[in-house]
């Protein structure tokens, strides 16, 4: 029982010492902060799901440039090597 005693007294401290730095290092203590809106945070949900589906398509889009440039390379390539066989 003294050792769960100690404990509660040893957590009690740690508190009062995080209440101290949080009150030096932001000026108050962090449960002064209010809690978010809902709405806000609804409509910060909303703005991040539409920037996601943005960048989505963005990056579809991206990695068919890329396969069509890499198509195109290889193409070349491979039309260049049998030019380059028949001619010999």
């Amino acid at each position: 029982m003294a050792n769960v005693r100690a404990r509660v007294h040893a957590l009690e401290l740690a508190d009062q010492r995080m209440s101290r730095l949080e009150e030096r290092v932001f000026g108050h203590k962090q449960d002064d902060i209010p809690a978010p809106d809902p709405t806000t945070i609804n409509k910060e949900r909303a703005e991040i799901h539409s920037f996601q589906r943005s960048l989505d398509g963005k990056m579809d889009h991206l990695d068919a440039s890329i396969h069509k440039l890499i198509n195109s390379i290889s193409g070349n390539i491979s039309s260049g090597q049998a030019d380059k066989a028949s001619s010999d």
